[in-house]
């Protein structure tokens, strides 16, 4: 199985927990939790 071509990263802000996916042509994507 190749690798996936997107990156998904964990940040805690403020005390709230975001999810920030980032797809293989660079746009971003926020998710507040």
């Amino acid at each position: 199985m190749p690798c996936s071509s997107h990156q998904t990263y964990l940040v805690e802000c403020d005390g709230k927990l975001m999810s920030v996916f980032v797809d293989f042509l660079g746009r971003w994507f926020e998710f507040l939790s």
